[in-house]
């Protein structure tokens, strides 16, 4: 707090952010008590509508923010830095972070069934359009695998949180 008056003294607090022009030079920051904290604040992150930045009350004036998938999240995360990202309806103090450069076993093999899926899809278009429509036969086994194994790598390759003892 004292770092946060220090600058808007000094006329620091204020820029753009993707676009938009703000001002934090009047704000008068305090010690939050939680009291007058209205909840778990949510909003769409710009540039990336597929996560939610959240931010919450963690207590003694500290607010904890954190990204988490939101309904358009279909594919798995593409964010700036992992080591944000959250599951849905994260609670703070529930798990442990990661560091955001580990990669987990379940999130390449994910990513390599993601491909695996996208690739039987494609070679099944690709099939039924260089036999003119005579191999739409198989599709009713080869598009549901692939699409199985599309949903399959998507969970892999959600980040799972390592519990805290």
């Amino acid at each position: 707090m004292t770092d946060l008056l220090r600058a808007a003294d000094r006329g620091l607090l204020n820029g753009t952010y993707f676009g938009k022009a703000y001002d934090w030079t009047t704000t008068p920051f305090r010690v939050g008590t939680g009291v007058d904290w209205p909840g778990k604040f949510r909003m769409i992150l710009p540039n990336f509508p597929m996560v939610d930045l959240v931010a919450d009350y963690t207590g003694d004036g500290s607010i904890l923010y954190w990204i988490e998938p939101n309904a358009f999240s279909f594919l798995p995360l593409i964010v700036p830095s992992k080591k944000l990202v959250r599951p849905k309806n994260w609670v703070p103090g529930q798990y442990a972070p990661r560091p955001a450069y580990v990669i987990s076993l379940d999130e390449a093999c994910g990513y390599g069934l993601i491909a695996v899926g996208g690739t039987i899809i494609a070679v099944t278009l690709i099939e039924d359009a260089a036999t003119l429509g005579i191999g739409t036969w198989n599709d009713v086994i080869t598009v549901p695998a692939g699409l199985l194994f599309i949903n399959l790598g998507q969970r892999l390759a959600t980040f799972v949180p390592i519990a805290v003892p």
